[in-house]
């Protein structure tokens, strides 16, 4: 009997899994359709804000794929997102092992003398790695940064339950609060309620 029940809850799990993938799927489907009705709040929901005014930073570019908002687009436990969220740490110590470290060993070792020492003079242009580009490297795909954030609205796929029900009332008719005859005062209300639900005012 308890194999029996542990078959079932095994089945049911990958039931509602499956479940969770095929939304994921449609929300996929029509993130663009959603992007053009309300643009500010699909934006704001998926944006990693890691980007300065500075023409030569490009790291929002470096982890564009690390950060995307497809992380949100999914159905993960409490113990998957804490299980990422370690993972998301060893995924900084990697980027920020691509460059020349500020201090300790090797960090006098740069330009045309990297490159003579490492036999590659490719490495005379291997940038070094400050304080600041430390702290934001681990702010954007750190066990704290962005990315972390981004996975745990995932958790049990409540950020695909907030897109969805903007889907409902931009392409379904619902009521959100405006006239009937009006999709922009029925987009408002679904994403006002969006907004609370993944804020956890509601």
């Amino acid at each position: 009997m308890d194999q029996e029940e542990a078959l079932q809850r095994q089945e049911e799990a990958q039931s509602e899994r499956q479940k969770r993938q095929l939304a994921a799927a449609q929300v996929g489907q029509d993130i663009g359709t959603l992007r053009g009705n309300d643009p500010e709040f699909l934006e704001l929901l998926g944006e990693p804000d890691i980007a300065t005014d500075d023409p030569d930073d490009d790291l929002e570019q470096v982890v564009a794929t690390e950060t995307s908002r497809l992380n949100m687009l999914s159905s993960l436990t409490d113990e998957e997102v804490a299980a990422r969220a370690i993972l998301n740490q060893n995924l900084a110590m990697r980027i920020k092992s691509e460059f020349v470290p500020a201090t300790g060993p090797g960090s006098k070792c740069v330009g045309k003398y990297r490159a003579i020492v490492t036999g590659d003079e490719s490495e005379a242009n291997r940038p070094q790695l400050s304080g600041e580009l430390e702290r934001r490297i681990d702010g954007a795909v750190g066990e704290e940064g962005a990315r972390t954030n981004q996975q745990a609205l995932a958790r049990d796929g409540k950020a695909i339950d907030a897109v969805t029900q903007i889907q409902t009332a931009v392409f379904g008719g619902g009521s959100g609060g405006g006239s009937s005859g009006s999709s922009g005062s029925s987009s408002s209300g679904a994403i006002g309620k969006a907004k609370s639900f993944l804020l956890g005012d509601s």
